[in-house]
């Protein structure tokens, strides 16, 4: 950069690298902290007089391989406990750098909500199971070839099995994985498996080596803690939970959550599940159920709640006898009111409401960014402000009527 000088290093290698004197960089930035311990990055942050910590939460935790009984003698030798250490969010094992800044932090964390780079039905998922609902999907949708894009469910009748050295593991999702690479006609640099079972991972390995051979060696095969910081075009996920799954092996994904999170999030393009709805539901694994669920439906909620201005709105235009429809979707994106012409010509009819204001108009920007992408694939957007929607909904439709290039004629 022009005018800042910068650098750029591990945690890990502060000490060789720059002085231990304190305030002696004028701005540290803690990139991916949710992944570091506190431990590691204090060093730096020693050394800082202005610190930015960045991170996600429900990504997953440092790998800490100090067993409970060492962190809690550690802890006695510190004068301390490790119940005090927890109650402070300064335990090695289960706090990160992340955590233990923002409990001192002392006001809500920025939130970077925009989302670029999942296809909207994927990050959809984790955005109403992680994320409160709080990102804004502005993926950018490429629909000019015919592989398949979102999310997909593939049913397998399957039996979870343990494996040689722990875990679990199921031979008909191995095989149907397997299956499915190998017929796809896919680069195998494109391709990603993940799994929440070390186990399952060993045998998806073996079983493409046997059947597709070393063509497909490049595709990455692992559980998430292989795939944090990455992504591929598609990932299949094999939630390997079936017949004969015991307690313990059903409760491990629930109590680890922020795996499914990762691993679902690695797929840009295309997210293909592999499991048994039935099994999942019987066995109570919520978290892998939800999954399954968003991926037959292919993300879409079940009960969407409109405001008062886009249901007159809507009742308006029927009245007019025009086929719209109330809730559509198009690759992940909802639609306030979609008009679908006899021509293939297809109309959105979006609401402005602001409710809380638009500081900076940055809700603008972002409805133009993701009307921008809709028009790629054809859509034809219009907006209408709420409030005239809400009091004339019958000069709007006849407005948008006039305006639209959609051939609505029965």
């Amino acid at each position: 950069m022009t005018y800042v000088r910068g650098w750029a290093t591990s945690a890990l290698s502060t000490r060789p690298n720059f002085d231990c004197r304190a305030g002696v960089i004028d701005l540290v930035i803690i990139d991916e902290a949710s992944q570091c311990t506190l431990a590691a990055v204090l060093p730096l942050a020693y050394r800082a007089k202005r610190l930015v910590i960045v991170g996600d939460p429900q990504q997953l935790p440092p790998v800490v391989t100090a067993n409970p009984q060492a962190q809690r003698t550690l802890a006695a030798q510190a004068g301390t406990t490790q119940e005090e250490l927890a109650t402070a969010n300064l335990t090695y094992g289960q706090e990160s750098a992340y955590t233990a800044f923002a409990a001192r932090h002392g006001r809500d964390p920025y939130l970077l909500e925009e989302h670029y780079r999942c296809h909207p039905e994927i990050i959809q998922f984790c955005n109403e199971h992680f994320y409160d609902n709080r990102l804004t999907v502005l993926t950018r949708v490429d629909a000019t070839d015919d592989r398949p894009r979102g999310l997909q469910w593939h049913e397998v009748d399957g039996r979870t099995e343990r494996g040689r050295s722990g875990g679990a593991l199921n031979r008909a999702e191995a095989d149907a994985v397997t299956a499915w690479v190998a017929e796809c006609g896919m680069s195998p640099t494109s391709l990603g498996v993940v799994t929440p079972f070390r186990a399952q991972a060993r045998l998806i390995r073996q079983r493409l080596s046997e059947r597709a051979g070393p063509a497909f060696e490049d595709v990455r095969v692992g559980t998430a803690h292989t795939f944090q910081g990455g992504e591929c075009e598609t990932i299949l996920f094999s939630t390997v939970l079936s017949v004969d799954a015991n307690p313990g092996t059903v409760a491990w994904p629930e109590g680890e959550r922020n795996l499914i999170n990762v691993a679902v999030s690695r797929a840009r393009r295309h997210l293909v599940v592999f499991g048994s709805r039935k099994e999942l539901r019987r066995l109570g694994a919520s978290t892998l159920l939800a999954l399954a669920e968003a991926a037959e439906r292919h993300a879409l909620k079940r009960d969407p709640t409109w405001s008062e201005a886009t249901q007159r709105l809507h009742m308006a235009l029927v009245a007019h006898g025009v086929p719209v429809t109330l809730g559509s979707v198009d690759e992940g994106y909802p639609l306030a009111i979609a008009l679908f012409g006899r021509d293939g010509s297809r109309l959105d009819i979006e609401l402005d409401e602001f409710p809380n204001g638009d500081p900076r108009g940055r809700a603008q920007r972002q409805a133009r960014t993701r009307d921008r992408h809709l028009m790629e694939l054809g859509w034809t957007v219009v907006r209408v402000p709420a409030w005239r929607a809400y009091l004339h909904p019958e000069e709007v439709a006849d407005q948008v009527l006039a305006a639209a290039v959609v051939d609505v004629r029965r």
